[in-house]
């Protein structure tokens, strides 16, 4: 009775997981014999970690150190079976695959640009479907491709705006809390108004990274482009066109450039899955050319030490970019965060602030 009497005045007071400066404290109650926390903090199942049992009770814990300003996807995992929500942690973020609790330690910034505001002008979402050509299981298909356009508040036919192409579009739309933000950015003054079109893949493996990509990039490039550019008002130069992407979509962004070096001006690459730029699915060296091809784009960069799997080959593509002389600008940014949404949602605001600047001089 002792111990459920101050469990609940912690939870009360405190909320779960409890956290200071650099530590947290993981708590479930409940059912079941064996508790693990499996997370970005642990390479998800690679390398899952026990909570202690308090003996005669349904508690378990654990204490970890993290950076003051890190923010963490989780799960706890009952009995080597079950992977739930942490029940005393209100706070998720939402992915592809579910949802997530979220662990946010005390230096973790506030993002106020990804919640909506009654009280500022709001842009409007139209959706489309683009018939094309493209790859599915290896094999060529007829497809309807969704996409979607943001338009500014006040769009305006007689001005050209500058735009935004999306990889995993529907995701930026739902997870990555892309129409808040660029609302919020806009209502601010931090950029200019802008068009966006959220581009969905057909199939993601086929369209972004396997031998048969260049179909997407044709598609993309040559029919996806044009469409925009006779339905919308906007620019048609390359200073008038910036790419974004997370994962492969991260990866097929700086493909597309290095084809058509000359169609786009920025590139926003999130946590890129750049391994597989080394790899012979790009021709081996791909990553390695990137070096000297020609590349005249602003590159902003993000990934979490939390990837494991991907900040080293993050790093080599960054390197390899830096000895471009083509470039005109690369931002390689690090965050203590997973693959996760959370960390995208959270950077697109400042990567975007990065490269389009000179707009708001």
């Amino acid at each position: 009775d002792f111990v459920n009497r101050e469990f609940e005045i912690i939870k009360k007071k405190l909320g779960f997981p409890v956290t200071n400066e650099y530590e947290a404290i993981f708590v479930y109650k409940g059912k079941g014999n064996k508790v693990e926390l499996i997370g970005d903090m642990t390479n998800w199942q690679v390398f899952p970690m026990a909570l202690n049992k308090v003996e005669i009770t349904d508690l378990f814990y654990l204490k970890r150190h993290y950076e003051k300003d890190a923010r963490l996807d989780y799960k706890f995992l009952i009995d080597d079976t079950t992977a739930i929500l942490d029940p005393l942690n209100p706070k998720t973020c939402e992915g592809g695959f579910g949802a997530n609790s979220e662990l946010k330690m005390p230096g973790y910034p506030e993002h106020l640009e990804v919640n909506y505001y009654e009280n500022i002008a709001h842009g409007e979402i139209i959706k489309d479907v683009i018939e094309c050509d493209a790859i599915k299981d290896g094999k060529k298909i007829l497809a309807e491709r969704r996409v979607a356009i943001y338009l500014p508040p006040n769009y305006d036919e007689t001005k050209k705006y500058k735009v935004l192409y999306f990889q995993d579009g529907s995701d930026y739309i739902k997870f990555g809390k892309t129409k808040n933000v660029l609302d919020y950015m806009i209502d601010k003054r931090e950029i200019e108004p802008i068009i966006a079109v959220f581009v969905d893949p057909v199939d993601r493996d086929d369209d972004y990274v396997l031998d048969k990509k260049d179909v997407y990039v044709d598609f993309f490039v040559n029919k996806l482009v044009p469409w925009v550019e006779e339905n919308y008002s906007v620019r048609d130069d390359a200073e008038g066109r910036a790419l974004i992407g997370p994962s492969y979509g991260g990866v097929i962004v700086t493909y597309i450039v290095y084809k058509y070096p000359e169609k786009f001006g920025y590139i926003l690459s999130h946590s890129g899955a750049f391994l597989c730029a080394y790899d012979k699915h790009f021709g081996e060296t791909y990553g390695k050319k990137i070096s000297n091809a020609p590349y005249p784009v602003k590159i902003f960069m993000v990934v979490g030490t939390y990837e494991l799997d991907l900040i080293s080959p993050n790093m080599w593509f960054y390197y390899n970019l830096m000895k471009n002389l083509s470039v005109k600008a690369v931002e390689f940014r690090k965050y203590p965060q997973g693959h996760s949404w959370g960390l995208w949602r959270d950077t697109l605001r400042e990567g975007l602030r990065w490269l389009l600047k000179e707009d708001t001089k």
